[in-house]
């Protein structure tokens, strides 16, 4: 969820929410529909902008003051929710979270007329004639939440980006290193038997081999059995080449660094897969 200082300048956050709060409240709606909320809107003039109020009123139990209250203006929303000693708490929820959705149990007013056009002018988006008000409001809110989180992200990658321009680059035999260390357990022999013989392919050491079908390796050269290849005497695990084709393993490791006068751990996830062809795996760290 994303903080309200996101949404709003730091310096007018509590002049803009005493603004807001200085709005008339929406009278209690006296209509009698089947619905879980009914929703009263108005536009309003608040700080030289216009902002659309929308108020929701639970139909479950009924009450004089709206379960809660939506503000938006421009690219900003801020939401109150009703407490049970009467007063309003601010909040960045989403609608869909605050009605816990249930859309389809919604109306807007009496007829949604006035409502739509509310909703239209300010939003600045059309309405669909199905009367989906609150689709479009959730979209509208949706966006900016994600156009927030897009910029918080770009701020916390700069950061990292000017961190790392200052480390060196990872060692020449990193990647090597990584095959050996962390997917060291990463170790099969493929086979597929043939008459009178097994043909195999260590991953480990890259070597295709033929083992002469005995009654020993019956009961040894099983899939998923563990063995010793016999070239390269790696632990491995047996694969039967048709019966594997979705193998992944992953892994994670880190490196110490030299960091200006001290020192930078850097951490890595790494996943090696065999999807393709087992004879040449994929390895890619992040």
């Amino acid at each position: 969820m994303l903080n309200l200082k996101i949404l709003f300048n730091r310096g007018g956050e509590d002049m803009k929410k005493k603004s807001l709060k200085n709005i008339k409240e929406h009278s209690a709606p006296t209509e009698e529909l089947p619905v879980r909320y009914i929703i009263k809107t108005s536009i309003e003039e608040v700080e030289n902008e216009e902002v659309l109020f929308l108020s929701f009123f639970g139909q479950a139990v009924k009450n004089e003051k709206a379960d809660f209250n939506l503000y938006i203006w421009g690219n900003n929303y801020i939401t109150q929710k009703l407490q049970k000693d009467g007063t309003y708490k601010w909040s960045s929820a989403w609608v869909y979270n605050l009605i816990c959705w249930y859309p389809e149990k919604l109306a807007t007013g009496t007829l949604m007329k006035k409502d739509r056009k509310n909703i239209e002018k300010v939003i600045n988006i059309k309405c669909p004639e199905s009367g989906d008000e609150l689709g479009v409001i959730g979209k509208f809110q949706q966006k900016i939440m994600q156009d927030k989180l897009n910029i918080k992200h770009q701020k916390i990658k700069k950061r990292i980006d000017d961190v790392m321009e200052k480390v060196e680059e990872l060692p020449k035999d990193f990647d090597k290193w990584i095959h050996s260390g962390p997917f060291g357990y990463s170790r099969y022999i493929y086979y597929k038997r043939e008459t009178k013989k097994i043909v195999a392919f260590c991953t480990e050491c890259k070597k295709e081999f033929a083992i002469v079908e005995t009654k020993s390796t019956k009961k040894e050269i099983k899939h998923n059995n563990i063995g010793r290849c016999p070239e390269c005497n790696k632990k491995i695990v047996y694969k039967a080449v048709g019966k594997t084709k979705n193998l992944c393993d992953d892994a994670y490791f880190a490196i110490m660094q030299k960091y200006e006068d001290g020192l930078i751990i850097r951490y890595f996830s790494g996943i090696k897969t065999y999807r393709e062809h087992y004879k040449n795996p994929s390895l890619r760290r992040y």
